[in-house]
């Protein structure tokens, strides 16, 4: 997700870019919802 999230705010993605793309928010639940990771990209 972080790559994606990458790509998108350097205009990188290809066909599945969003146009004026420069901030990225991901969010990763893992485990048993234990474990949650939230990240912000910005160009």
């Amino acid at each position: 997700m972080l790559r994606d999230a990458a790509r998108q705010v350097s205009g990188t993605a290809g066909e599945t870019q969003v146009g004026g793309a420069r901030t990225a928010l991901t969010l990763n639940v893992g485990g048993s919802f234990t474990t949650v990771v939230t990240l912000v990209v910005t160009a």
